[in-house]
């Protein structure tokens, strides 16, 4: 499991366990461009949706666009799921 470190500048994050190759995640919008980055460097598969979709999608769009490419939408958009009940 992906443990965070501290938070604070420079904060690095432990060692990912065997297997995390698997992992495919797209980070909303609300999610850091250098927290994407720290973690394509740790060798997961992340995408951030300004690169593939306009900022202006809305969350069906993201949404679909994870199903469509097998991804974990990562957000921290409250309501984000709000919509889809």
């Amino acid at each position: 499991m992906l443990r965070p470190a501290p938070a604070c500048p420079g904060a690095r994050y432990a060692d990912l366990p065997e297997g995390h190759a698997d992992l495919r995640l797209l980070a909303n919008m609300n999610i850091s461009p250098e927290t994407v980055n720290a973690l394509s460097e740790k060798g997961i598969d992340i995408v951030r949706v300004s690169q593939i979709l306009p900022v202006t999608s809305s969350d069906r769009e993201i949404l679909d666009l994870a199903r469509q490419e097998n991804r974990v939408v990562v957000t921290q958009d409250l309501d984000f799921s709000v919509s889809f009940r």
